[in-house]
């Protein structure tokens, strides 16, 4: 998910860099939802991915050979971050990125799914879903995240 990069950078780029807590909590919020980064498990195992591409570096060094990034692991995320509260941020996310990838079908996919990220809003989203939107509403945001996803699958080799 796109509002998980950063903790994907985290788990994959400058290795070297130890990261000072207040920034770590920072990361936490900003790349996960309230639930998860709360959960001392998915803290661990990010802490873990990083470990493993840090000594997967470190042995490249060591053995002077290329690093092979096919040995590192990677971090997509967990799910849309701001279920329970707030669609706002993670949708602008996914929106600017297929914006910039595709343009044409962000437009439309933009256009259908508005109506019912308004209605979600970015205060309780959980709350709108459960009690606000329509079954029929309800029925359109799952089709058309699953457009999304099939669309985007359909295109992984050119996605950058």
């Amino acid at each position: 998910m796109p509002e998980s990069r950063d903790v994907a950078n985290y788990v994959a780029t400058s290795l070297d860099r130890e990261y000072p807590e207040k920034e770590k909590e920072a990361l936490w919020k900003r790349g996960m939802n309230k639930m998860y980064s709360a959960w001392v498990e998915v803290r661990e195992l990010v802490e873990w991915m990083r470990g493993y591409n840090r000594e997967e570096m470190q042995k490249s060094i060591r053995t002077r050979r290329n690093h092979d990034p096919q040995e590192m692991v990677s971090y997509c995320g967990l799910d849309i971050g701001g279920f329970y509260s707030d669609w706002t941020h993670p949708m602008s996310k996914i929106q600017s990125y297929i914006k910039g990838q595709f343009p044409a079908f962000e437009a439309e996919w933009s256009r259908e799914i508005e109506p019912i990220l308004e209605i979600m809003g970015n205060i309780q989203a959980r709350h709108n879903y459960q009690h606000v939107l329509t079954s029929n509403q309800k029925s359109t945001l799952a089709m058309l995240l699953d457009k999304l996803v099939t669309d985007l699958s359909s295109h992984i080799d050119e996605l950058g």
